[in-house]
Order: C-alpha cells, then sequence, then structure tokens
C-alpha cells in the first residue's frame, strides 16, 4: 500500500523499494507463480520505467506473462487480456514489434479457442491499431527504441535524428485491424454500447490521424447515435468521448524534440499559452499566442505546429460542432540560460 502510494504521487524511485519488498513477501508466502502479484508486477515495471529504468522493467513484465502461463496455461483465452497488457508496456516504451507480436498472438489464441467472430478479440485489435499511432507520435517526439538507445549508448532514449514519418502513410494493418473489430461488434448483438463507441472513436481517430475527415466523420456520427441511444439507460450507463474535443495528431515541432535530446540537468522548463478554434471537421482555426517565456523562434514553431494538429471535433445533440476559445498551453525543456538573458 505504501509502495502504490508513492507512485500515485509520482515519488516513484521512492516506491521501488516498499514494492520489491512486498514482491519478496508475496513469493515467499505464496509461491513464485500466485496470480494475485499481478498488481505488484504491473506497478513496479510502470515505476521503474517511470524511474528511467525500461530495461530493468521488461524482466518484471516478462515475469507477468509467465505467471499468467502458469495460472491459466498457454492456449487459454483468459491469457489475452494479460498480454494486452504487457503489449501495452512494450509499445508505451518503444518497443513496437514486441508489442505487435503480442497483439497478433492475443487475436489468434482467440480465434482458435473461441473463433473467428468472437467478441474477445475486438481488445487485441484494437491495440494493435493504437500501436501504429503510437509509434508515429514516439518517433515525432524524437525518441527510439530503448534497446537502440542503450546500444548506441543514447542516454533516455532519444534519437538523433528527427525524421517524422507522414501520418497518411502509417500502416494501413490498423486500419484493417479496426474494421475487423467493428465488423465483429456489428455481428454480435449482446456486445457493449460502450465497446461498440470506444471503437468506432478510434476508427474515427484513425482517419483523423490520416488528414482524412471526411472518412472519419462518418464513425464519429456513428458513435454519437449509439451514445444518445444508450445513455439514459440505467443499466447500460456509456460514456460520451465525443463531448469535448481531443487532439489526435500533433506534428511536434523541433522546440521540443531538441528538448527531449537534452540532459535534464542541462534544460529548464519554457511555456506557450495559446488559444485557438477547433472547427467541426476537427482542423484548428484562428490560433494565437496568448502568453509565452519562451524565445520567439520557439513560440512560432509550436504555434505553427498546433496549426497543422487534428482534433476529435466534439459533438452535440449527434452532430459535429465547431468549439470556439481553445486553451492549449505546451511545456517544454529548453536549454538552461543565464538569468539575464531576454526571452524575446
Amino acid at each position: 500500500g505504501l509502495g502504490f502510494t508513492l507512485a500515485s504521487g509520482g515519488r516513484h524511485q521512492e516506491a521501488l523499494p516498499y514494492l520489491d519488498r512486498a514482491l519478496l513477501i508475496s513469493h515467499r508466502t505464496h509461491g513464485l507463480f500466485h496470480i494475485e502479484q499481478q498488481a505488484i508486477l504491473r506497478q513496479l515495471a510502470s515505476s521503474l520505467t517511470l524511474s528511467g529504468q525500461p530495461l530493468v522493467a521488461e524482466r518484471h513484465v516478462n515475469y507477468m506473462l509467465q505467471v499468467g502461463q502458469h495460472a491459466y496455461g498457454e492456449d487459454d483465452p483468459r491469457l489475452v487480456p494479460l498480454m494486452c497488457a504487457v503489449g501495452d508496456w512494450h509499445a508505451e516504451v518503444g518497443n513496437f514489434d514486441d508489442a505487435r507480436r503480442l497483439y497478433r498472438d492475443g487475436a489468434r489464441l482467440v480465434e482458435d479457442k473461441l473463433g473467428k467472430n468472437d467478441i474477445a478479440i475486438v481488445r487485441p485489435l484494437r491495440r494493435l491499431a493504437a500501436s501504429f499511432t503510437q509509434e508515429l507520435a514516439f518517433e515525432a517526439n524524437g525518441f527510439i527504441d530503448p534497446h537502440e538507445a542503450a546500444e548506441l549508448g543514447i542516454s533516455g532514449g532519444a534519437s538523433s535524428q528527427h525524421n517524422p514519418r507522414n501520418p497518411r502513410y502509417i500502416d494501413t494493418e490498423g486500419q484493417r485491424a479496426l474494421l475487423r473489430a467493428l465488423a465483429i461488434l456489428k455481428a454480435n448483438p449482446d456486445a457493449s454500447p460502450q465497446l461498440l463507441i470506444d471503437t468506432l472513436v478510434d476508427t474515427g481517430d484513425w482517419y483523423q490521424t490520416k488528414d482524412d475527415f471526411r472518412k472519419a466523420l462518418p464513425f464519429y456520427s456513428q458513435a454519437a447515435q449509439v451514445y444518445l441511444q444508450h445513455a439514459g439507460q440505467d443499466s447500460q450507463a456509456v460514456q460520451d468521448r465525443l463531448a469535448f474535443p481531443v487532439r489526435v495528431y500533433y506534428p511536434v515541432p523541433n522546440a521540443i524534440v531538441r528538448g527531449n535530446k537534452l540532459m535534464p540537468h542541462d534544460t529548464q522548463q519554457a511555456f506557450v499559452q495559446m488559444e485557438f478554434t477547433v472547427t467541426a471537421e476537427g482542423l484548428v482555426k484562428d490560433a494565437k499566442i496568448l502568453e509565452t517565456d519562451a524565445h520567439n523562434r520557439h513560440a512560432s514553431e509550436i504555434l505553427s505546429a498546433i496549426r497543422d494538429a487534428r482534433f476529435r471535433p466534439k459533438f452535440l445533440n449527434g452532430e459535429p460542432v465547431e468549439t470556439v476559445a481553445m486553451s492549449f498551453r505546451e511545456v517544454f525543456r529548453i536549454r538552461k540560460r543565464d538569468d539575464e538573458d531576454d526571452p524575446s
């Protein structure tokens, strides 16, 4: 409990000794493969990752899967949520190949044991699709795979190159996975309305990321209609994921990428406070800077980036609407400067 409390307060380095000790006591009391240790393993992996030790965290992540296999067997569909959780960790740190292998294996396991149209396959399909947009953001921020970073001796996983790919050309495997997940859900009348909404929104986000709002809007509209149909049913309360604009793509400016490559002790924070309108199509207009302590060049780069960003638009009564006076504060790292330096 103390380890979890410290971690929830962002004090991950302090949490680690308590979590390590809790895991040791669990092993001595219940055995090495007791399934209830999963929560401790997940928090350990998360805290180690956030403390800058992803390669150490990976051992705990792999052990999570071993515990599940020991408890359920290697070909039990109950493993699939755990496989997705492990895949999510790999995606979080940039191991996208490993993450996708787990998602694909999870989907095949459901197919083999429960059939190709079982709802359980939706989760690994959605996570598979999400990994491609995650990778896009990961690369755009100037990061690389932690294994590659360790081999190259690069601190913090920062890449020496910044060559973000065009989002219009991300792998279509993700698109196929989402469309298949939707087909499965629509063929199953007992499917959760929330799961259908989430999958429709994911599909809309996919096309919006690819700068194709004409294809994105019909999926958002379908999600809005499902929400309106079920929002009043107490037995099937659903979450409205279209109640406010959400940014789905952001062409990360060089000012932020350069800051990500600096050692933390050589940096200080800067900010740019902006205001803009998100149109009914999810595009940005009328963007302006309200306040900043950054250099003019950095502020200009960030303003240009937000103008090219793409959002999931807000829906009202089932229809997309424009949202004015959206506020966004970009906080980023810059090289430390002398106190007398003038930001302008």
